[in-house]
């Protein structure tokens, strides 16, 4: 029924930060990550092995020099042929490591950044934009299918959500958190504007999906490897619970290239895991940045609700798909609402209309859905693109038609948008 409504010279990596646009802090993160590091094995190495190596070579330098506690191996990562794990190593253990025959990279840990989400006065809904092919005054409100994202999960890996919001209805969970020692409310306020633009009652684009919480950044600070630590849990438990074709997982946390979580990324691809990423707001190519480079995400930047290119939504052929991120309304902690914007919430956008989609037609694998959003998609409305595929997020206009056999009507020309106001 349908409704109106890399190597360790890099030690000086940049951060990563969350991917809404925001003001730039003149104070330096506490959290402090000297000497740790995410190191990946090769696919052949026996991992358990390996660890009991590497904790022992820890213990016995730890004996030698007790100036200062090196804690060893924090988080492990093992998804289909991937395996990692992360942690904070004494310079000698670093030493042996590095000519280890198990290696295959190792990338120094990093900082996730954000300041705060942005507020602006003057946000408008952006739902629109995703249920019309063009920008017309006649189109109003926003068609879509009342039961899109019934029996279907986002999994938001994020600052946290405010799972008891009433726009939820019920339907938001505290699923995991990284961090046990915190607790899961979301300080940052990012997490939760994330989750409403994918599936709550008034804001989403999904209004019955179920929206689970991982929490990997307590603060608006934290390492790149408690993100991938919250991914490598996301991934575990949609296999674990045979939810591969009834979830996606959302990533609106960004950073430089890192070719550790873009093989983590690939990896669970490859286990019939559907990952969309934010492509950042760095104002730079995607490549430089992840995960979001990582080929088999589906990447989306961002425009502003005249379907330019948001000056800071990073761009490239390494983009799969543009959607609304500028002057978004959503939720927010205690029950209220905040407009917001970023790639973060461009993400958000296409998470919502994938998971309505995938929940019409169980997909056989992530290419699939990839495919049919891509499909869906748009085509040469948007300004600004700097080298990016020209597609726009579209929901189908809330029809089922086409996407229980994947023949999806050729989108017809439209004219307007791309242009600035």
């Amino acid at each position: 029924m349908l409704k109106q409504a890399t190597a360790l010279a890099a030690v000086l990596s940049p951060l990563v930060i969350l991917a809404a646009v925001v003001p730039a802090s003149s104070s330096d993160s506490n959290v402090d990550l000297s000497d740790k590091y995410i190191i990946t094995l090769k696919s052949s190495a026996d991992m358990a092995a390996h660890i009991d190596h590497v904790q022992a070579l820890q213990e016995a330098q730890t004996a030698q020099d007790s100036a200062v506690t090196f804690t060893g191996v924090k988080h492990q990562y093992n998804i289909s042929d991937y395996q990692a794990y992360s942690g904070h190593f004494h310079p000698s253990v670093m030493a042996q490591l590095h000519s280890h025959a198990d290696i295959d990279l190792i990338e120094p840990d990093t900082l996730m950044r954000a300041a705060a989400v942005v507020t602006q006065s003057d946000a408008s809904s952006s739902l629109t934009l995703i249920s019309h092919r063009g920008l017309s005054q006649d189109h109003k409100g926003y068609p879509y299918d009342s039961t899109a994202g019934q029996n279907m999960y986002a999994y938001v890996i994020d600052t946290g959500v405010d799972v008891g919001h009433k726009d939820f209805e019920g339907r938001a969970y505290n699923a995991h958190m990284v961090d046990k020692k915190a607790g899961f409310e979301d300080k940052a306020a990012h997490g939760t504007a994330v989750a409403g633009i994918i599936g709550s009652k008034t804001f989403g684009v999904a209004k019955k999906v179920k929206i689970l919480s991982v929490k990997a950044m307590e603060e608006p600070t934290g390492p790149l490897s408690d993100t991938m630590a919250g991914f490598d849990w996301a991934v575990k438990d949609i296999i674990a619970h045979k939810r591969r074709q009834r979830s996606v997982i959302n990533i609106s946390l960004t950073g430089e290239h890192s070719a550790s979580f873009n093989r983590a990324v690939g990896a669970a691809f490859r286990q019939g895991v559907t990952t969309v990423a934010a492509a950042g707001n760095d104002g730079k190519e995607v490549k430089e940045s992840s995960p979001g480079s990582a080929p088999e995400a589906i990447t989306v930047a961002s425009t502003n609700l005249h379907r330019v290119r948001a000056k800071e939504s990073n761009f490239g052929a390494g983009i799969t798909i543009f959607a609304p991120g500028e002057e978004i309304l959503s939720t927010a902690p205690g029950g209220e609402s905040k407009p917001v914007s970023g790639t973060s919430m461009a993400a958000a956008h296409v998470t919502g209309i994938a998971v309505y989609v995938a929940g019409v037609k169980r997909f056989a694998d992530p290419r699939s859905l990839k495919n049919i959003i891509v499909k869906l998609a748009t085509p040469k409305v948007v300004g600004d693109v700097k080298g990016s595929p020209n597609l726009f997020a579209y929901n189908n206009g809330g029809s089922t038609v086409g996407l229980l056999t994947g023949e999806i009507p050729r989108p017809p020309r439209v004219i307007g948008g791309g242009q600035l106001p």
